[in-house]
């Protein structure tokens, strides 16, 4: 049986991983596959950051991204983009536009034609508008983080409350290095196919899990 598990129109992601678990090179893989991997690709990918790294420049010359500087005008930036915009905010965390973006995620992001996508290294925080943000995300995308099983804990205890049977398909799907879990949120899943990784490793299959293989 074939399944279309593209991103949806407008989707909003939310990564969630310690440094260096592979969270960018998601992301990466993600931009050159737009094509396959989005029902509407973007036309165009702009990244948002705190702090300029020099991998920032080769992915602009291989990918085309722009790359643009956390600051006064983001939301200037946002609203001056022609077309629909796949925009990365990247560990802005404690950015002081983290209301805008959370407004982005919430109302704004669908009526200006954008795909969005937050990348942090904690799944929880105690700051309002990270938590619009979190909640209104259509994926997740949790890699493994040894150091903090709790965070994933209580993911499930949201997901799953009845079972917390997310945290055996997370430490099933994770027990690799640089592993990930992701997770379709979407109303319009297939419960079949709600939690999957390795998105980029074959041509035109992923690898899915359900509760009775992550015993």
């Amino acid at each position: 049986m074939v399944f279309d598990i593209r991103l949806k129109e407008n989707f909003k992601i939310f990564l969630s991983g310690p440094s260096g678990c592979g969270k960018t090179t998601f992301i990466m893989n993600l931009v050159s596959r737009l094509q396959e991997f989005t029902k509407y690709p973007p036309s165009q990918i702009i990244y948002f950051y705190t702090e300029w790294q020099e991998r920032f420049r080769e992915m602009n010359q291989s990918y085309g991204i722009t790359f643009m500087e956390d600051g006064d005008n983001l939301m200037e930036n946002v609203r001056e983009l022609s077309g629909s915009a796949f925009i990365i905010f990247d560990d802005m965390i404690n950015s002081k536009n983290l209301k805008t973006v959370a407004q982005l995620y919430t109302v704004h992001g669908r009526h200006m034609n954008l795909s969005l996508a937050f990348i942090s290294q904690r799944l929880f925080h105690n700051n309002e508008y990270f938590r619009q943000i979190s909640q209104n995300s259509d994926y997740f995308c949790v890699f493994k983080n040894p150091r903090n099983s709790m965070e994933i804990r209580n993911l499930a205890m949201q997901i799953t409350p009845k079972s917390l049977e997310l945290l055996d398909i997370f430490n099933y799907a994770t027990k690799k290095p640089y592993s990930y879990l992701f997770i379709n949120l979407t109303q319009e899943a297939v419960p079949q196919l709600r939690y999957m990784n390795e998105l980029f490793v074959h041509d035109c299959s992923v690898r899915v899990f359900v509760v009775t293989t992550c015993k």
